[in-house]
């Protein structure tokens, strides 16, 4: 199993398996609630989601803390990886599985910061540990391609 593979996986795949409308929590599932952030995110206006959004994550809200780390990672006018990353970061300290997955994917594939295996395995568990099914199956692409490093 090469890199390519893993990152095929990680642009094509896990997107598409981190679609989630609940979210685990200690107290059980909730489901993520619309708002103006994620209503304008879902119908594609990123640019009008984007102030919502900041609003929103200033105010708490995890799932703008994440929407917005996934409109920064977007191709396209909006495209900032560092401002992904710290959203990303925001929103995982509060328990999304979902930016637990994405930072391990960043940190795998060196956006927006430099490319750092081991944080990215620590983000990949995190989010498995948490029941992100696609980071388990990024796992075991890592393994096979000898990227997954043994805890110590």
């Amino acid at each position: 199993m090469n890199k390519k593979v893993i990152y095929l996986f990680a642009v094509l795949v896990l997107p598409v398996l981190a679609k989630a409308d609940s979210y685990p929590t200690e107290l059980g599932t909730f489901v993520v609630q619309n708002s103006d952030c994620s209503t304008l995110f879902e119908s594609g206006n990123l640019k009008n989601a984007l102030s919502h959004c900041i609003t929103e994550a200033k105010n708490g809200s995890v799932t703008a803390s994440e929407i917005l780390s996934k409109i920064y990672a977007v191709k396209g006018a909006l495209l900032d990886y560092s401002k992904a990353l710290k959203w990303a970061k925001i929103a995982s300290e509060k328990g999304s599985v979902n930016s637990q997955a994405m930072l391990g994917l960043m940190y795998l594939r060196g956006e927006g910061t430099e490319k750092d295996v081991k944080k990215a395995q620590h983000y990949i568990q995190l989010a498995i540990d948490n029941g992100h099914k696609g980071a388990l199956q990024l796992r075991k692409l890592m393994k096979r391609a000898g990227l997954w490093q043994k805890s110590t």
